[in-house]
């Protein structure tokens, strides 16, 4: 004990160490057991021995002794002499004992060993208990090389959380955002265990040994945890505290309208603790069909950034295409974290706008769509496997179109009645074949499917059937400038290559002259061209477009993403409202697209878009100018 509280054998080797400790204990409870077994207390035949060999006449034997013969006279004589004996032995000194210890310690170590203890107890100071207690705890294990076990930890927190990973230190106290995953790394002459608790449960986990030989465990952070790795003791022992990941909020900052091209606008803002990842927008019928009172529908809100922690924006959506367009809806908005965390706004009611129809076809064929979506239910479960052989008494479901479409809900059979009846006697009622060739399509689609998804492939075919009886080939070309518009649209939020970039804006640009080409088209097919010269017109000729493309060239390439989505979506728009407006043809070769305020709108966003291009140039040549000076 005193030297381990001098240090001297704190400065040992681990393993010397634990041979020392054990060395002194198991000697220590040797010899104990071994003085206990050959020790022999004092009895009273001993005390009387040491008694009487202090004077002549054993006064202890005296004092205890009686006379064999008790006559009066011995036994006053016996009284008196044990009266003597008694004076004498009063002034006896103790027996002195130094023989006895000089025969068991002739070296005095019953006084050295206490001096020596105290003086180096006094010498360590506060640090002698700690060094008593660490020689009096050997680590046996470091006799099985236990002290040569190594653990390494690290925390790699969630992608979206954008936190950096960091290193755990044994008996560190930490804190990760739940979800992080924590990766411990064990070296270890063997198989070590590693207990995981959480302060009311402990629960072992399983280690796998690489082919480098190191042990290996990754943990999912959930809740609070202390993971220690035990090989003949604790060798290490890592706590992490869980920070919780809050879930998003979200709500209208201005309640849906409808907007002049019939879109669904609403403004909205949205927030997370990591960032928002996902917005849609919740629509659920305000009187459910009777066949599935929780059907539902979600439909995906752009969000401005990438996971932005707090947004907030105007959208405009195109929802006339949408199954319960024309119907009263609840709308809400749903934000989702990366956690997948999802978190409903307070509920709007709003009525879906609709696409106005003027043409009979299109109306019916807009009305047969309606009838297939709006059916939630599904099929019934068929009675036998369906077939393509001919029908036969043996074969009795060969006939497939009939055996699915008994197994149809009512609204899907009822769509097939309703298409045999539209293309009844096509040569009296059609005049173009691929409007009765589209139905006749839908109709084969919706007779062979086996299931409500497989019907709902007929969708498609009859919303283009609509257009094409509605707006001839002007739907073609709009189709494609709306799929140029929202690729385009996807590269810059994404932050697409310049030549991602370039490629998309040639495609688009291609799909604006489509569009206009098809507007002109159908507008000489309408009457809404008046004739102002001989010169005919090409729309793509016009000052204002070309200035609007290249300044839109201009801000994706150099970076401004938001800049060129926000023009993006005013050239898409002005181009879809132009189909309501007077065009002009003729006028020398340069023409205008359209009169009146549409084209004043053009020219002044074209005059603010040139003035836009003109900064960005001096920005632009100023940073050269600067990188110049500074070479």
């Amino acid at each position: 004990m005193s030297l381990a509280a001098i240090g001297a054998h704190a400065a040992l080797p681990v393993a010397g160490q634990a041979a020392a400790s054990l060395i002194f204990l198991l000697g220590f409870a040797a010899l104990l057991i071994r003085g206990m077994r050959i020790y022999t207390p004092p009895n009273a035949a001993a005390g009387r021995e040491a008694v009487d060999a202090l004077m002549e006449g054993s006064p202890a034997t005296t004092l205890i002794d009686r006379p064999t013969r008790a006559d009066a006279e011995g036994a006053a004589l016996w009284e008196a002499h044990r009266a003597r004996i008694a004076a004498q032995a009063a002034k006896l000194p103790a027996p002195d004992a130094n023989p006895a210890w000089k025969e068991a310690d002739p070296f005095r170590l019953r006084f050295v060993v206490p001096v020596a203890g105290a003086a180096c107890l006094v010498a360590a100071g506060e640090s002698a208990g700690p060094r008593i207690l660490a020689a009096a705890s050997p680590d046996i294990g470091a006799l099985f090389g236990a002290h040569l076990v190594s653990a390494q930890a690290w925390v790699a927190p969630p992608a979206y959380t954008g936190k950096a990973p960091f290193d755990l230190a044994s008996g560190e106290i930490a804190s990760a955002p739940t979800g992080s995953e924590l990766t411990l790394r064990i070296n270890a002459p063997g198989a070590p265990k590693l207990k995981i608790s959480n302060g009311e449960t402990a629960r072992s986990e399983t280690l796998t040994r690489g082919p480098d030989g190191v042990f290996e465990a990754d943990i999912t952070l959930e809740e609070a945890l202390n993971a220690e790795i035990h090989w003949w003791g604790r060798r290490a022992a890592f706590e992490l505290t869980s920070l919780p990941d809050d879930a998003p909020s979200v709500r209208f900052t201005q309640d849906p309208t409808v907007d002049e091209n019939d879109r669904t606008s609403f403004a909205w803002y949205a927030a997370d603790d990591y960032g928002v990842a996902e917005l849609e927008l919740s629509l659920k019928l305000e009187t459910p069909h009777p066949g599935d009172l929780n059907d539902q529908a979600f439909v995906p809100i752009d969000i401005p950034s990438v996971e932005p922690r707090e947004a907030e924006d105007l959208t405009a959506l195109d929802l006339t295409r949408h199954k319960w367009a024309g119907l009263r809806v609840e709308m809400r908005l749903q934000a989702i974290d990366a956690a997948g965390q999802a978190t409903l706004s307070e509920p709007v009611t709003f009525k879906l706008p609709e696409k106005l129809f003027l043409q009979p076809l299109a109306r019916a064929s807009a009305e047969v769509r309606s009838v297939v979506l709006r059916e939630p239910r599904a099929y019934d479960a068929p009675a036998a496997a369906d077939g393509f052989a001919d029908a036969s008494p043996e074969n009795p479901y060969a006939d497939v179109e009939a055996a699915r479409l008994e197994r149809a809900p009512a609204d899907i059979r009822r769509a097939a009645i309703m298409l045999d009846a539209l293309t009844y006697k096509p040569e009296y009622y059609f005049e173009d074949p691929a409007l009765y060739l589209g139905l006749r399509q839908a109709r084969g689609v919706i007779g062979t499917a086996r299931s409500k998804p497989e019907a709902e492939i007929a969708e498609d075919v009859l919303w283009s059937v609509a257009l094409r009886a509605e707006y001839g080939d002007l739907a073609d070309a709009a189709a494609a400038l709306k799929a140029a518009k929202e690729a385009l649209e996807q590269a810059l939020r994404d932050g697409a290559s310049d030549d991602e970039i370039r490629r998309l804006m040639k495609a688009f640009r291609q799909a604006v002259e489509n569009y206009l080409a098809a507007q002109l088209a159908e507008a000489r097919r309408t009457g809404r061209v008046s004739e102002g010269g001989s010169d005919g017109a090409q729309l793509m000729q016009n000052e204002d477009l070309q200035d609007m493309l290249d300044a839109l060239e201009d801000l994706a390439e150099t970076g401004a993403a938001d800049q060129a989505r926000q023009l993006l979506s005013d050239m898409t728009d002005l181009l879809e409202r132009m189909q309501n407006f007077q065009i002009s043809e003729g006028g020398g070769g340069d023409g205008e697209p359209m009169d009146g305020p549409m084209s004043e709108e053009l020219r002044d966003l074209s005059d603010a878009l040139r003035d836009q291009r003109e900064l960005n140039d001096d920005t632009f040549s100023e940073q050269r100018r600067q990188q110049g000076q500074r070479g």
